[in-house]
């Protein structure tokens, strides 16, 4: 395993906190319009306060849950020719690929017995630019030899 060849998974703080952003919005917008919906012209009562409240309290467990997550490493065996999470003991092949304009998430099967797919994030502006590089050469080579390479956009 080559320390030149290895990528981070950890989101930028601007991505985290847009992530944070979204989830808040689209959880108060789902329940607000629930409520609405459920209440009518009725006034509001404890019941729909008590439904914002919880949502308000499944937003902060989910945000803090994903604060906890430890950031993984991705990296390439070259001796194996495929991919390696740091702390897994199994190599991983790569099965799907969607590109976004700041990332690339791996879909990754796992070669051991469990035959897993894990999901994987890069975000660009956390690789130095020849890393960047690096991982989206191995990306090609890897959907040129039979893997499926499919864009957001395709899917």
């Amino acid at each position: 395993m080559s320390v030149h060849s290895t990528w981070s998974t950890q989101a930028t703080p601007l991505v985290a906190l847009a992530g944070a952003v979204v989830l808040a919005l689209g959880c108060y917008s789902i329940v607000y319009a629930a409520l609405l919906f459920l209440l009518g012209e009725s006034p509001w009562g404890l019941p729909a306060y008590a439904c914002l409240a919880l949502t308000a309290c499944l937003i902060v467990l989910r945000l803090c849950r994903e604060q906890v997550r430890h950031r993984k490493v991705l990296a390439w065996s070259s001796r194996n020719g495929g991919f390696h999470v740091v702390g897994m003991s199994h190599l991983l092949d790569l099965e799907r690929v969607w590109q976004g304009p700041g990332w690339v998430t791996l879909g990754l099967r796992a070669q051991a017995p469990s035959n897993r797919v894990f999901h994987l994030v890069v975000w660009k502006n956390t690789v130095p630019a020849p890393l960047w590089s690096e991982l989206v050469l191995r990306i090609e080579a890897g959907s040129r030899c039979g893997e499926s390479h499919q864009n957001k956009e395709n899917a």
